[in-house]
């Protein structure tokens, strides 16, 4: 309880600066963000003037400021130690001890320690660090008394009173407050820095830690254990002990709960922690005050692409990236700014060694930006989280962005709050139906623009018409209001399922939304294994594709075979459909299935294959039962009728958002597909009038320099060019940076993540429910190899590229991921048992062990080690 000179510390508010100093001020935003502090009281300044200026000290003192300059500097210190005699020795006004002790009750704490919190003391850029006493394992109200007039005392120390001359501070404008706070009986303690005091580095955080209390490592009598830890992932980069007084989960635990801190304080801080009892406590927290040099904003942004990966998962090329940078900004801008936000030089996306990532920092202020989402782990939704390995330390890989990494992107509450009924109104207009009637659109729009004998148009209707593909997408915001639409609609489900219906087993967002039709991209594995039953009908036909005859060559031997027509022209539907899909499909160097007719003949290959062990239509019409079940299940639990009308209308919401989202997507693809079409055409044409060294070379100029190319006769400049940028996209290839990046990335250097490989069980995000076991095959990438029945795919990432080789797996691992990416999605449509954002799972896991993927979990454990190949 908050009396006349003391203050919990749980009751400090900002007011209270003045009164408490801004060590205590420090602790109380702690206990506020809700981290581990042990619990205190605070005595205010106002004590300690009063205890100066009722006993005469306060009239010593200024004696001592008036004549310093004249006096020796043994008569200074002779001064000085007069003033603490005379503080130690003056007992407290009865009003303060009684105070002090009802406190010291109602703390109830076996020992305390009493700390120093000077008004003018852990300031930005002078800590006092060090200049004032801290006393340990006080005991008693007696010792307790004494302490509090210590702690005053050693305010007036010769170097606490040099030190404020040489800084410009008012002698007697510093008050002293103390800090009373329970004595954590510490197996370890030590300090930890949010970054590195010498070279200022933020991507990397120091321990430093001793067995017992930390007063031995602050003293310097300790030499301290010290853990050098990469932010990426909490990466346990060095450690200075072969037997450390703490382990690397607990250190761990130390940087997760340092980064909160820094998040909280917006800048770099040097903390005071201690074990007891296996709990982590800290004890203090102060700006780093002497940084070795000021980090620049470039060397302050914090990058990510475990989202951007999964459509961009390679390095990009200089044509890709003019049609990245319209689509996001142009889009991202649009929707945007129907709320009133500017983006204005901030960047959304960026390049790092040559690949796609977002920038936390702007998408984080686009966020808060909006009301009521101010305190959203922007982090963690933007991929700042990911799967590892299960333990204690598995949850810690969390992205702080200190509010002053936070870019101002013109934003009102004004502007928003009048535009926010239009906005509003614009996005609850893309109700399905909505989203139906935009798909078709853009069906025709894209089916028009293709409406061309590429090869007789002239060069001039060849860019004009990219130029249409590329103002349709941007001028398209819808594409990503639609999609936004069923993330909205099905996190939203995702909640009700864990609050309306928590208690039943069985029932979530994930399995009510299994079993879809109408998802394109999942019919594309249909469709193909429809094709696969057409073959499987015609012995003859059927025989030689698995003889590993080409395309071109079944074409020519069943010209004329009427039995075989169907699947020909079925297999001309399919490419036409579907034929604009490629792994990275964003990709403009990508070759299409279209271009690649012996990927797509060797899946179906291996659906012949297939035949006797998997049936995904069968599976596929379980699903929808299943489905339909437990809707039914869910109406029937809801027996309020207002709720169970609710839920009826964001389910289905959720289940025709989700499709038109895929859908939507697809046929935007069908444009970037197109687009490349015509860039091969005019790098042709480029090529053949030594413009260019070869045709794919088109893909290393920028879209908007193509058209000054073709009129420039520097041909020799532009080749050059175009093999500076060849050689940096083979130079990229070569490096593998890690998902989350603090500052610049630096390829000189960057230490690659340690992966553990002894491991046997990782942890992910569950997407869709199921258990299954079998053998792993894991894929780096979807055109090298197939997925046999019963085997559990292992790849980094999956979009529509790598949709044929769901059919035959038993269940799916993903490095990548999250609830609402594109394989989630067609997962849940096959109903394959799925875990997403693990991390390092393609790293450690090898193909032909066994393992078991707990799709309800969220769990993968490897069961049993490949078998021995005998030579």
């Amino acid at each position: 309880m908050r009396s006349g000179h003391i203050i919990p510390l749980y009751a400090l508010s900002e007011k209270d600066l003045g009164l408490v100093g801004h060590k205590a001020a420090s602790l109380a935003r702690l206990v506020g963000a809700g981290l581990p502090v042990p619990p205190a009281f605070c005595i205010t300044s106002s004590a300690y003037r009063g205890h100066i200026d009722g006993k005469g000290i306060a009239a010593e003192i200024e004696s001592l400021k008036r004549d310093a300059a004249k006096l020796t500097t043994k008569e200074v210190k002779d001064a000085l130690e007069k003033i603490r005699r005379d503080i130690a020795a003056a007992p407290l006004s009865s009003g303060l001890c009684g105070e002090l002790e009802q406190a010291y009750r109602e703390l109830a704490a076996g020992s305390v320690a009493v700390r120093s919190s000077a008004t003018a003391e852990d300031l930005p850029g002078t800590s006092f660090a060090g200049q004032y006493d801290s006393f340990l394992d006080v005991t008693g109200l007696d010792g307790l008394l004494g302490t509090v007039k210590r702690c005053w005392a050693s305010l007036w120390t010769e170097r606490a009173f040099d030190y404020r001359r040489k800084n410009g501070f008012e002698q007697l404008g510093v008050d002293m407050a103390v800090i009373v706070q329970e004595m954590v009986p510490a197996e370890a303690a030590g300090v930890v820095f949010t970054a590195d005091p010498v070279t200022a580095r933020a991507d990397r955080i120091t321990i430093e830690a001793v067995t017992g209390l930390g007063d031995s490592l602050v003293s310097g009598r300790a030499a301290p254990d010290r853990f050098i830890v990469s932010r990426r992932g909490l990466l346990m980069l060095s450690s200075s002990a072969s037997n450390p007084c703490i382990g690397e989960d607990t250190a761990r635990i130390i940087c997760l709960m340092a980064m909160r801190a820094e998040a909280v304080f917006g800048c770099p801080l040097d903390l005071e922690w201690a074990i007891a009892a296996g709990r982590v406590f800290l004890l203090q927290a102060r700006p780093i005050t002497a940084l070795g040099r000021e980090r620049s904003w470039e060397d302050r942004q914090v990058w990510s692409n475990i989202n951007a990966g999964e459509v961009l998962p390679d390095v990009v090329t200089p044509a890709t990236w003019s049609l990245v940078q319209i689509i996001v900004f142009q889009v991202f801008g649009s929707i945007f700014g129907r709320i009133g936000l500017d983006f204005g030089d901030n960047t959304i996306v960026g390049q790092i060694a040559g690949r796609a990532y977002f920038n936390l920092n702007t998408m984080t202020g686009a966020i808060r930006s909006f009301p009521g989402l101010r305190r959203m782990d922007v982090g963690q939704a933007l991929g700042g989280a990911q799967g590892g390995l299960s333990g204690e330390g598995s949850q810690l890989q969390e992205v702080s962005i200190p509010d002053g990494d936070v870019p101002d992107l013109d934003f009102s509450l004004g502007k928003v709050l009048a535009r926010a009924p239009a906005f509003l109104a614009w996005f609850h207009s893309l109700s399905s139906e909505k989203g139906r009637d935009f798909i078709a659109e853009l069906r025709t729009e894209i089916a028009d623009i293709q409406d061309i004998d590429i090869s007789r148009a002239g060069e001039d209707e060849i860019v004009a018409r990219i130029d249409r593909v590329l103002r349709l997408m941007a001028e398209s915001d819808a594409i990503l209001g639609v999609a936004a639409r069923g993330m909205y609609y099905f996190m939203t489900l995702d909640r009700l399922c864990g609050t309306w219906l928590k208690q039943y087993r069985g029932i979530s967002a994930n399995r009510l939304c299994s079993g879809l039709a109408g998802m394109r991209s999942a019919d594309a594995g249909f469709e193909l294994w429809g094709l696969a039953l057409a073959a499987h009908a015609e012995p003859g036909l059927r025989d030689a594709v698995l003889s590993g005859t080409s395309f071109e060559a079944l074409e020519d031997i069943f010209r004329d075979d009427l039995a075989a027509a169907g699947f020909f022209s079925g297999w001309r539907r399919f490419m036409l459909e579907h034929g604009h899909h490629s792994r990275g499909e964003l990709e403009l160097r990508n070759r299409r299935w279209s271009e690649d007719p012996a990927f797509v003949l060797d899946v179906l290959r291996g659906y012949l294959l297939s035949m006797d062990k998997v049936d995904p239509l069968a599976k596929l019409r379980e699903n929808e039962m299943v489905r339909e079940e437990l809707t039914s299940r869910c109406r029937r639990l809801l027996a309020n009728p207002i709720k169970r009308l609710f839920f009826d209308h964001v389910l289905r919401q959720a289940q025709q958002g989700l499709l038109m989202r895929e859908n939507v997507k697809n046929e935007a693809v069908k444009g970037v597909a197109f687009i490349r079409t015509l860039l091969l055409e005019l790098g042709r044409r480029m090529a053949s009038r030594d413009l260019l060294d070869e045709p794919e070379d088109i893909f290393f100029l920028y879209l908007e320099e193509i058209d000054g190319v073709l009129r420039d006769e520097d041909r020799e400049t532009v080749r050059e060019e175009i093999r500076r940028r060849r050689a940096d996209y083979e130079r990229n290839l070569a490096i593998t940076p890690p998902k989350l990046i603090y500052g610049r990335f630096d390829p000189e250097d960057f230490i690659p993540d340690e992966i553990d490989s002894g491991v046997d069980e990782l942890k992910g995000l569950a997407v869709c429910p199921g258990v299954v076991s079998g053998p792993a095959r894991v894929m780096l990438r979807s055109d090298v190899g197939q997925v046999q029945p019963g085997e559990i795919m292992v790849a980094p990432f999956t979009d529509p590229g790598w949709t044929p080789h769901f059919l035959t797996a038993a269940g799916i691992v993903m490095d990548l991921g999250g609830l609402l990416s594109h394989g989630s999605i067609v997962a849940r449509e096959y109903g394959i048992p799925t875990v997403v954002n693990v991390g390092p799972a393609t790293r450690i896991i090898k193909t032909g062990q066994i393992v078991q993927v707990d799709g309800d979990r969220g769990t993968v454990r490897i069961l049993k080690d490949a078998p021995r190949q005998h030579l």
